[in-house]
Order: structure tokens, then C-alpha cells, then sequence
């Protein structure tokens, strides 16, 4: 797993559920808040994979299926830019909220910018010296 990877599933989980694995929100289970449709996508997409319902509930194999998603999704969305974490970042939140054309849509985009928000305070965070140095 990237670091931008590993960053993209901390802000999908954060905004969420935060960070809940038991979070329901009517279809959308778990701590990535996965629905049947998105996880049907993932069969269809994936079948050697062995999605099942309960992966929606299980932290690292939802995780996976969000990564797996977003990632096949992005690749193919027809984006074309240059390497740059946040746009990649805003692109897979975009997706995962919205679907494969996510980030054309007004809500997909807004949720990315969110997220983007957790990234710059996480990238602050990741700067700060601790006041006891």
C-alpha cells in the first residue's frame, strides 16, 4: 500500500463513519460506508476476488475494495495529469462518493475538497513540532 493510499483510506474513513466499523447509514455499512451497489461493481469487476457482504464490515478487506474501486475507476476515467498526490487524492474521493464519473459531478467534487481539507490538516499534523521540544 502507497502513503497515498494509506492516506486516502485514513480521510474516506474519517468522513464517513468516522473511523466506526459498525456505522450504518441505510446501505452504506461499515467504516468505508460501503453499499450492495459498489460491492457488485467490485464482483463484477473482480470476481477472482471473492467480495462478499461481509467484507463491507471487515476494516481490512473494505479497505481493499476501496482502494481496488477508486484505483480501476481513476485509471480509466479518461483524467489525464501529471502525477500530484492531491489531485489524486481528489479524484478517488470523488469516485468513491459519486461513482466512476464522480468527480464531474457538483457533489463528488465538493466532497473531495472536504476531504482534501482532512489532507491539509493531516499534512499540518505531519509538520508541527510537539510544544515540549
Amino acid at each position: 500500500m502507497t502513503p497515498t493510499e494509506i492516506t486516502l483510506l485514513a480521510i474516506i474513513s474519517i468522513m464517513e463513519s468516522r473511523n466506526d466499523p459498525n456505522a450504518i447509514n441505510g446501505d452504506a455499512v461499515g467504516m468505508y460506508q460501503i453499499t450492495t451497489i459498489c460491492l457488485r461493481d467490485c464482483q463484477r469487476l473482480w470476481p477472482d476476488s471473492h467480495y462478499t457482504d461481509a467484507d463491507r464490515w471487515d476494516v481490512k478487506r473494505a479497505g481493499q475494495m476501496c482502494l481496488d474501486y477508486t484505483g480501476y475507476w481513476a485509471r480509466n476515467s479518461g483524467v489525464k495529469y501529471r502525477y500530484n498526490e492531491k489531485c489524486e487524492l481528489a479524484t478517488r474521493m470523488a469516485i468513491w462518493r459519486k461513482g466512476p464519473q464522480g468527480f464531474k459531478k457538483k457533489t463528488g467534487i465538493t466532497y473531495a475538497n472536504n476531504g482534501l481539507k482532512h489532507y491539509k490538516a493531516m499534512q499540518w499534523l505531519k509538520e508541527a513540532r510537539t510544544p515540549c521540544e
